[in-house]
């Protein structure tokens, strides 16, 4: 990219995508956690536990995609 302080400030941005996302997983595990019987460790609740499972996923796939994109960046500082 020719501009230099727009691309500093892509990076800037998406540093804070990625700081967000790994705080987004830390609630994600929490509410795994809460998901999960402390008795036997099977779900509460297999619809929520189904539909979190999902939301998960996706978290885990954006995560993924920020980690590519920050990764495709620094490629070309």
């Amino acid at each position: 990219m020719e501009d230099k302080r727009n691309f500093q400030e892509i990076i800037h941005q998406v540093n804070g995508i990625d700081k967000n996302n790994l705080n987004n997983m830390e609630y994600v595990t929490s509410i795994d956690l809460l998901l999960t019987s402390d008795n036997n460790g099977t779900v509460k609740d297999h619809r929520i536990s189904d539909q979190f499972h999902q939301l998960k996923e996706k978290m885990e796939e954006t995560n993924r995609a920020t980690k590519e994109f920050v990764e495709i960046l620094r490629k070309n500082e």
